[in-house]
C-alpha cells in the first residue's frame, strides 16, 4: 500500500519567478507475505522493500533550488558548485532518488561525485578527476573569507572550497594530498585572535584638591657682617625715608 504525502512549497522557498507546483513522496508500506511484484523478483525493490518514491513538478526553478529540494527529501548532503546556473522544469512520477537526481543531472549537462551521504554536483564540463575527495571541516574563530583566502593556493585548479557560513564549515573537493595541507593550514588559521586587556580607574576629584596639588615657592635672603657687609640687610624688608632725601637702612637702623 502507498501513502503519499503532499507538500506545496511557495515560490519564496524556491527564489523569484520560480514556481514549485508540487513534491509528493510516495511511502511504500512492507506488502504482505506472498506479495512480491515482479520487480522484487528480478532482484530490484519494489514497493514492499520500503523504498521510498518522488512525484515532483517543477516549472521555470533555479536547478539549484530543484537539487536543494530533493536533497532535503531524501536526507542528502548536495553541494551545488557556484558554476551550476539556470532554470529547470521537470515532471516526475514515482521515481526513486537516484534516477530524479540522474534526470535532474543529464538534462542540465551537469556531473557529479558521490562521498558517503554527500554529493558534490558540478558541470560536465569541469572534470571530477578519479582519486578525488570531499572533506569537511569545522572551524569556529576565522571568518569564511580569510579561509578560502589563505586556503585556495593550497588546492590545485581542479580542487574547490565552499564554506557553509550557518553551520561555520568548510567543504573542500581536491586529491587527498592536498586535503592534507588544507587540514594542517586550518589548524593554524582557526585560532583565537590575541587581544589586550587595558586596566582604568576614575578618580573623583575637587578643585580644592586640584590647587592642593601645586608647588608653593618661598625663601629670605640676609647680610650682615659676618658676611661681607658692615650693615645688616635683609629681604624681603621695608625701606623707611627721611627729610633728608637719603634712605635710610632696614627697619630699625
Amino acid at each position: 500500500m502507498l501513502r503519499a504525502i503532499r507538500r506545496v512549497c511557495t515560490p519564496r522557498q524556491f527564489g523569484a519567478g520560480g514556481i514549485l507546483v508540487v513534491l509528493i513522496i510516495l511511502l511504500a508500506d512492507p506488502a504482505p507475505p506472498g506479495a512480491a511484484t515482479a520487480a522484487s523478483r528480478d532482484g530490484e525493490k519494489g514497493p514492499g522493500g520500503g523504498e521510498r518514491l518522488f512525484s515532483m513538478e517543477f516549472r521555470d526553478v533555479e536547478v539549484r533550488d530543484v537539487l536543494r529540494a530533493l536533497g532535503q527529501e531524501a536526507g542528502l548532503n548536495i553541494i551545488v558548485g557556484e558554476e551550476v546556473t539556470g532554470k529547470a522544469t521537470l515532471s516526475f512520477r514515482q521515481v526513486t532518488v537516484d534516477n530524479a537526481l540522474e534526470a535532474i543531472l543529464r538534462s542540465r549537462g551537469l556531473t557529479s561525485l558521490r562521498q558517503g551521504n554527500i554529493i558534490w554536483v558540478v558541470p560536465a564540463g569541469d572534470k571530477v578527476e578519479e582519486g578525488m575527495e570531499i572533506r569537511t571541516f569545522p572551524f569556529n574563530y576565522a571568518t569564511s573569507k580569510e579561509l578560502t583566502n589563505a586556503l585556495k593556493p593550497a588546492t590545485s585548479k581542479a580542487g574547490s572550497l565552499i564554506v557553509d557560513e550557518r553551520t561555520n564549515t568548510l567543504i573542500a573537493k581536491d586529491f587527498p594530498r592536498n586535503l592534507d595541507r588544507v587540514t594542517v593550514l586550518l589548524a593554524k588559521l582557526d585560532t583565537i585572535t590575541p587581544q589586550i586587556m587595558i586596566e582604568a580607574r576614575i578618580v573623583e576629584t575637587t578643585k580644592s584638591f586640584a590647587h592642593q596639588l601645586g608647588i608653593q615657592w618661598g625663601g629670605a635672603y640676609s647680610r650682615d657682617a659676618a658676611h661681607g657687609t658692615a650693615l645688616p640687610y635683609r629681604f624681603p624688608t621695608t625701606a623707611i625715608t627721611s627729610g633728608t632725601g637719603k634712605a635710610a637702612g632696614p627697619a630699625g637702623i
